[in-house]
C-alpha cells in the first residue's frame, strides 16, 4: 500500500493533468470532481513520475488493478501466474516470491496484462528488491578478477589456475541471468483499464456498425487443429492406491506457433496423475488458430485425459 503522503501526491498529479487550477475572486481553487480523476486514471492517466509516489511498485499495479475493476482471479488466468505470487508482488513480501529471474518475469507479465508499459515498473520493482544493486556488484567481479590477475605475482601457469577458473564461471552466471530475465514470456490478451481484453473489444465494436454505414466484412476464424496428440503414461507409483478409471481436465493456451504453453489443471480425480498428463499435453502439437489467415493463440483451451488402471 502506499504512503498517505505519496497518495495525495498522485492524486494531485492525476488532477493537475485535467486542466489547470484557476483562481476565484476569493483566492480560493477550482476543486475537479473525483469522478474526473478516475476516468483520467482509467485513460492510462499514471506515469512514471506517478510511480514514484508509491511506496513499491506492487502497491502501484495494485492501485491500478483496483480502480479498472479487475480481480486478482483473473490476472491469474491471463498470465498463469499463481494467485499466491500476486498477492507476494503487490505486498512486496520478498519471502513468499519465486526467484529472482520469475519475480522479474511475473512483475512483467502483470504490467502488460493490465496494458500498461513494463519497463519503468521492472525497473522500479529491481530497485524495491535491491535487485539492481546485486546485479552491479556480479558485473564488477570480472573487472576486479581482471585486475587482481594482472597484479598477481608468480609464474603464469600458478596466476591462471588461481583467478582464470573464477572469471570465467562468473561470466558465464552473468550471462544465464541476462538471459533468463531478457528471455520472452508467455503470450497474454492484455487488459483495457475497464476490464475487457482488447481482442473482445474489438470484436464487439465491429458487431455493431455505425448508423449509416455499411456493415464491416466480418472476420474469418479457422480454430486450432490438434495434429499430433501424445498419450499420458500410466505412472506406476500411482497403481496402488488408483480407482479403476481416473479422470484429470486439463487446460491449456496453443500459441501462434502451434505449441502448447500455460497448462493447467482444471479437475482432477486423483492428483497423482496431474504431471503425467502435463507432460503429455505439453508435447502436443497444433495447426494454430488463424484469423484472416494470420496466426493468433488459442486460449482457454480444455481436454480431458483418462487413466485405466492396468489389468
Amino acid at each position: 500500500m502506499c504512503s498517505s503522503a505519496g497518495a495525495w501526491s498522485t492524486i494531485s498529479t492525476v488532477l493537475s493533468k485535467l486542466g489547470d487550477m484557476a483562481s476565484a475572486n476569493d483566492g480560493s481553487a477550482k476543486i475537479y470532481e473525483l469522478s474526473d480523476a478516475r476516468m483520467r486514471m482509467r485513460e492510462g492517466g499514471f506515469s512514471d513520475a506517478d510511480l514514484e509516489n508509491f511506496e513499491t511498485a506492487g502497491a502501484f499495479l495494485k492501485t491500478i488493478r483496483e480502480q479498472a475493476g479487475v480481480s486478482l482471479q483473473e490476472i491469474a488466468e491471463r498470465t498463469h501466474i499463481r494467485e499466491n505470487y500476486l498477492v507476494a508482488l503487490e505486498d512486496n513480501n520478498q519471502s513468499a516470491m519465486p526467484s529472482r529471474p520469475f519475480a522479474i518475469g511475473f512483475v512483467k507479465a502483470y504490467a502488460e496484462t493490465m496494458g500498461l508499459e513494463p519497463d519503468a515498473i521492472v525497473k522500479r520493482f529491481k530497485r524495491d528488491q535491491g535487485f539492481e544493486t546485486a546485479l552491479e556488484e556480479q558485473e564488477d567481479q570480472p573487472a576486479q578478477a581482471a585486475i587482481a590477475l594482472d597484479q598477481a605475482v608468480g609464474p603464469p601457469v600458478e596466476r591462471r589456475d588461481m583467478s582464470l577458473p573464477g572469471v570465467i564461471g562468473v561470466i558465464a552466471f552473468i550471462l544465464w541471468c541476462a538471459w533468463q530475465i531478457t528471455r520472452p514470456g508467455d503470450v497474454s490478451t492484455p487488459f483495457r483499464l475497464d476490464g475487457l481484453p482488447t481482442n473482445e473489444v474489438a470484436e464487439r465494436v465491429s458487431e455493431e456498425p455505425a448508423p449509416g454505414l455499411p456493415p464491416a466484412e466480418e472476420p474469418v476464424f479457422v480454430e486450432a487443429r490438434l495434429i499430433e496428440r501424445i498419450e499420458p503414461v500410466y505412472p506406476r507409483s500411482c497403481e496402488a492406491g488408483a480407482a479403476a478409471v481416473e479422470t484429470v481436465e486439463i487446460g491449456y493456451t496453443v500459441t501462434a506457433e502451434g505449441g502448447v504453453a500455460g497448462e493447467r489443471i482444471i479437475s482432477s480425480t486423483n492428483t497423482c496423475f496431474d504431471r503425467a498428463s502435463r507432460n503429455a499435453v505439453r508435447r502436443w502439437r497444433f495447426d494454430p488458430r488463424t484469423v484472416d489467415g494470420a496466426p493468433r493463440p488459442a486460449y482457454e483451451q480444455k481436454t480431458s485425459l483418462r487413466f485405466v488402471k492396468p489389468q
